[in-house]
């Protein structure tokens, strides 16, 4: 997958996750808030040329914890420290 299009992607969903929360329900919220960053992740793996592996497992594991984080924040509920915590 070419850089250009997963930046494009990423961005769109971006967009489409502010859309959402500005208009949708909040099933619609949970179910697109999680793609920019699954996107990223991907591109991870996808894209990157990393001379250290070890860099990128670190990296992978950090934005799991970042896409953890926003899940818990997004879920209903007083999640808010078990955000902060995966972030």
């Amino acid at each position: 997958m070419p850089r250009a299009i997963l930046f494009s992607a990423v961005a769109v969903s971006s967009l489409v996750f502010i859309l959402v929360q500005q208009r949708g329900s909040r099933a619609a919220q949970l179910a697109v808030k999680p793609i920019p960053m699954l996107l990223l992740l991907a591109g991870l793996f996808l894209c990157g040329e990393a001379s250290d592996p070890g860099a990128r497992v670190l990296l992978a594991l950090g934005l799991v914890a970042s896409l953890a984080g926003d899940v818990c924040l997004a879920l209903p509920g007083d999640r808010f420290l078990a955000g902060l915590a995966s972030f």
